[in-house]
């Protein structure tokens, strides 16, 4: 009777635990979405469509570090910044755009002015813009930033 009453709260606890199971998924294991390399091409801000280039504009004075997605027709556009800088010399450039899903990632490396090296005291905001076709939409963009 003891070890009955002893097992009971472990009984308990192993019949109320399930794996519940989302939409689409069996077992309630979740798949991962394959990678695929995108081929991307950076452009200059003049080489945008006009509605674009205004809206990067309004982006590219803000201070903080941010990638935006702009999108028309099958054509993705991704402005990556570092933000406001105090001096020059900071420059992006992509390594790699992957696609996984409705989500890019975007392998990007900052370089900074080299440690003793002159570098002029101005405010800038160093930035890139890509761009990259898709058959599939394309919502969401991440950065993975690495440093030299």
């Amino acid at each position: 009777m003891r070890k009955l009453i002893a097992l009971m709260p472990i009984l308990l606890l192993m019949t109320s635990c399930q794996i519940a199971d989302a939409p689409g998924l069996t077992g309630g294991l979740k798949m991962e979405e394959p990678k695929e390399n995108i081929t991307f091409h950076t452009i200059e801000p003049s080489g945008l469509p006009e509605e674009i280039q205004k809206q990067v504009n309004q982006k590219l004075a803000t201070p903080k570090k941010q990638a935006v997605l702009f999108h028309e027709d099958s054509r993705h556009f991704a402005l990556i910044t570092l933000g406001e800088r105090k001096t020059a010399g900071y420059t992006i450039t992509v390594d790699q755009v992957v696609r996984r899903g409705n989500t890019v990632t975007v392998y990007a490396t900052e370089k900074t002015p080299a440690k003793g090296s002159f570098a002029a005291q101005v405010i800038t905001h160093p930035s890139i813009i890509i761009t990259f076709s898709a058959k599939q939409p394309v919502q969401h963009l991440e950065v993975k930033w690495t440093q030299s």
